[in-house]
C-alpha cells in the first residue's frame, strides 16, 4: 500500500497492480485505498465483505492484477447514514460492532459518517452549564432507541433514564471510532445546533444564559410527544446557546471535524411568520461559523426539506458550507 497526493483539483483514485511478485495499492487517502483493496477482493480474489455476511475464502497464491486498474471518484464527499439509521440499528452498537461498520464503509469509499454516538455527555455538559442537576439531565435524555429522534428535537426523556455507566461508555466509544475514521481518512459528521432547550430552560437558565418569553418557541407535540422548545434563531440568546453547545461538544471529542449536521424545526416544528426558512438557515450558519470558520454544514433531504428559502438564507457563498 502506498499513499499518494493526487494532484490539486482531481479527483480521488486508486490504482492496483503488480509489483516485484506483490499486489500494490496505491491511493490518496487510506479510504481510496481501502476502496482499491476491496476491488481487489472482490473482483480477482472472489471476496466479498458485507454489512450482512461475508465469504472470506481466499485463494491459495497471490492472484496477479495484470494489466494495471486506475480508477476515480467524481464525488469529492461519499456521506453515510442518517438519524434514523441511530435508532433503528445501531442504539446498541459496542466497538466490535462499529469497528466492523467502520472497515466496511472504508472499503466501500465513504469518507463522512453521520455519528451521534456519546452526544448524551455533549448534552450533559450543555445541560449542567445552564444549571440542570445530572438527574434532572438524565430524566430530560432519551433512552437510546429513541436518539434519532430525540436530536431532531421531537421528543425528549422517552425510554431513558440511560445509567451513569452509560456515558462514560459511549464517549469513550465515540472517541474510539472518531479516531478510527480520521486514521482512515475519514471525517465524522457532529451535531450542529438547532436552538433546541428543554421546555424547563426558563425556569432553569439563570444569569448570562436567562431567557425572556421571546426567546423560546413552544413546540406542542410530535406522534403525541411533548416536543422540546425551540430558541428563536434570530436573537442573541440563540448565539450565546449556539456557542456554548459547540464548546461542549469540543470538550466532549475534542476539534475532531469540521462536518455538522442539523435540521431546525424539523418535521412540523412551529415558529412565527417572520421566522422563515431563509432567516433560519442564516443564522444557523452564521453561528456555526463563528465557532469553525472551515464548518460545512450537512442537510439531509427528505420530503420538502431542503426548501429553496432555507437554502437561499445560506447565501451566495453556501457552495463553500453545505
Amino acid at each position: 500500500f502506498e499513499v499518494k497526493d493526487k494532484a490539486e483539483g482531481a479527483a480521488d483514485y486508486y490504482e492496483i497492480e503488480d509489483v516485484d511478485g506483490k499486489v500494490k495499492i496505491t491511493g490518496n487517502s487510506g479510504v481510496t485505498i481501502a476502496n482499491g483493496l476491496n476491488y481487489y477482493l472482490k473482483y480477482y480474489c472472489k471476496v466479498s465483505i458485507t454489512q450482512v455476511g461475508d465469504q472470506v475464502a481466499m485463494p491459495k497464491s497471490i492472484v496477479k492484477v495484470g494489466s494495471k486498474v486506475h480508477k476515480e471518484c467524481k464525488v469529492a464527499l461519499r456521506y453515510a447514514y442518517n438519524y434514523c439509521t441511530m435508532s433503528y440499528s445501531m442504539a446498541f452498537w459496542g466497538e466490535d460492532e462499529w469497528r466492523k461498520e467502520l472497515d466496511w464503509l472504508a472499503l466501500n469509499g465513504v469518507n463522512i459518517v453521520l455519528d451521534i454516538t456519546g452526544q448524551e455527555e455533549v448534552w450533559r455538559e450543555f445541560l449542567s452549564t445552564l444549571g440542570y442537576t445530572h438527574e434532572e439531565i438524565k430524566d430530560y435524555i432519551a433512552g437510546p432507541a429513541y436518539y434519532a429522534w430525540a436530536y431532531m428535537a421531537n421528543l425528549s426523556g422517552y425510554g431513558g433514564p440511560v445509567h451513569d455507566s452509560w456515558f462514560t461508555k459511549r464517549t469513550e466509544l465515540a472517541r474510539k471510532n472518531q479516531l478510527i475514521m480520521r486514521k482512515l481518512g475519514m471525517q465524522p459528521i457532529l451535531q450542529g445546533y438547532s436552538g433546541m432547550v428543554p421546555v424547563d430552560v426558563q425556569s432553569k437558565a439563570k444569569g448570562a444564559y436567562a431567557l425572556t418569553d421571546n426567546d423560546v418557541i413552544p413546540q406542542g407535540t410530535w406522534c403525541s410527544f411533548q416536543r422540546p422548545y425551540m430558541l428563536r434563531t434570530t436573537t442573541a440568546a440563540y448565539d450565546k446557546y449556539a456557542k456554548l453547545f459547540y464548546e461542549a461538544q469540543e470538550w466532549a471529542f475534542g476539534k475532531t471535524s469540521n462536518y455538522y449536521a442539523v435540521d431546525p424545526f424539523h418535521e412540523g416544528g412551529k415558529r412565527p411568520s417572520d421566522l422563515t426558512d431563509d432567516v433560519i438557515s442564516r443564522e444557523v450558519l452564521n453561528s456555526l461559523l463563528e465557532y469553525d470558520h472551515d464548518a460545512a454544514w450537512m442537510v439531509q433531504a427528505w420530503w420538502s426539506n431542503p426548501t429553496n428559502d432555507l437554502l437561499k438564507g445560506m447565501g451566495d457563498d453556501r457552495e463553500d458550507h453545505v
